[in-house]
């Protein structure tokens, strides 16, 4: 890692300050062809390094700013959704499982069309995603709504999802919106909501309500950071100087815990509470070996 990160260190010194390379949010042609190799292989460092949090919180923002580089980073891509898949087994939830599903569906169709074959790799890392993402999202949801819909909706999946009022998310009812002030419940969206309860500041973004839709939005992937240059701007790298990274909820696991929280998702739980959530991973999994279905049409 450290030579990573002094490679990166000692190519922006040859560069010079940031407004030589770095004009209107954007990298110069010279830039992009030197540092883009850099940055991937420092969030490389960083993400295999899996028993710190920390390190992979950190390649994941190296990640996105390769991909802030360059959209299409097939590796980038991967890398991204290395980082997001550790981070979720660590249970450092939520985590945006439906973009990490998005990016490695892209990456296997371009493999299949590229090349007329998937790699068994990413094709188990991909049902291995999909059972959990799943798992955690039908928790989420009421009965009636399947994962795809949500999934394929997004934050723009309406709240009320029948004339009888009855919520699309379990137990966010209009009836519960309108006493936090929020009007025209039965036309909104997910995000539409959230944004008027951001617009209210009196503290209804905080309550245990908002913050349901709140990880709905990040477990799809519609609330996450911005792809951003900030970090490499902002890099000392070989002196220490890496930003902390922003947690963007605060029931996320504690630093000084994190490493030893067990790793089995069942822990922790009743008997019961196990037992019904591996049923629904069974059920989300088996979708996945229908013969009428192949690993890129799921989503």
């Amino acid at each position: 890692m450290e030579e990573a990160l002094q490679n990166l260190d000692e190519q922006l010194d040859q560069l010079g300050q940031p407004e030589n390379w770095l004009t209107g949010g954007s990298l110069s042609d010279e830039a992009k062809e030197v540092l883009l190799p850099l940055v991937v292989e420092v969030a490389r460092c960083y993400i295999q390094e899996e028993r710190n949090t920390k390190f992979i919180e950190k390649g994941l923002a190296w990640a996105r700013v390769a991909l802030r580089i360059a959209p299409d980073h097939e590796r980038a891509k991967l890398l991204e959704v290395d980082a997001i898949d550790k981070l979720d087994r660590k249970h450092v939830r939520p985590q945006p499982l439906g973009l990490a599903i998005d990016q490695l569906k892209g990456v296997l169709k371009k493999q299949k069309d590229e090349y007329g074959q998937i790699e068994d790799v990413s094709e188990k890392q991909f049902v291995n995603l999909y059972g959990r993402y799943c798992e955690q999202l039908e928790g989420l949801l009421n009965q009636s709504v399947r994962v795809a819909h949500a999934h394929a909706q997004k934050g723009d999946m309406k709240i009320v999802c029948d004339v009888r009022e009855k919520s699309n998310i379990s137990h966010v009812t209009p009836t519960k919106l309108k006493n936090l002030g929020v009007d025209e419940v039965e036309s909104m969206t997910v995000s539409q909501v959230l944004s008027a309860l951001r617009d209210r500041q009196d503290g209804s973004i905080d309550t245990p309500l908002a913050q349901k839709l709140k990880k709905f939005m990040c477990l799809v992937g519609d609330e996450q950071s911005t792809y951003s240059l900030d970090l490499l701007a902002a890099a000392d790298v070989s002196k220490g100087g890496q930003a902390q990274l922003e947690r963007p909820f605060a029931d996320r696991a504690d630093d000084n815990h994190a490493e030893s929280r067990p790793s089995c998702p069942g822990r922790g739980r009743r008997r019961g509470e196990r037992t019904r959530d591996s049923r629904r991973r069974g059920r989300c999994v088996g979708k996945l070996s229908r013969g009428d279905m192949t690993i890129l049409n799921i989503c």
